[in-house]
């Protein structure tokens, strides 16, 4: 019996799990997470981790599907992390949560309009 469950626990900001997880993460940002799993405590290794599985490749991006123009469904875009069997009562909180940390990052110009920091103007 092997300590995987133990040793592939939940860590970084989206608290990956499981051996294969940390294999794949560790090939996208060209680190040993298989080797080091605590690696993702180090805060740059985790947002790199965080990056690298919400966009695998330059192609694909896991939130595209939940954000389009004026729409943002928050709520479904938890599927994304949580799978969507774990569509808890909690995800409503989270949802709202989401929203507010995202709006942390708006610009407010003077006509009142939203403007995100890394959209292309």
């Amino acid at each position: 019996m092997t300590d995987d469950g133990w040793r592939y626990r939940g860590r970084g900001l989206l608290s990956h799990t499981g051996r294969a997880n940390y294999r794949q993460l560790g090939l996208q940002i060209k680190e040993p997470l298989e080797a080091d799993p605590d690696l993702l405590f180090n805060p740059s290794l985790s947002v790199r981790a965080m990056y690298a599985f919400f966009f695998p490749t330059p192609e694909q991006n896991k939130l595209a599907p939940y954000f389009h123009g004026e729409t943002a469904n928050w709520k479904e875009a938890r599927s994304v992390v949580a799978g969507r069997g774990a569509m808890s009562s909690g995800a409503e909180q989270i949802a709202i949560n989401a929203k507010k940390f995202y709006s942390c990052f708006q610009i407010n110009d003077d006509a009142g309009s939203s403007k995100s920091p890394v959209s292309k103007q």
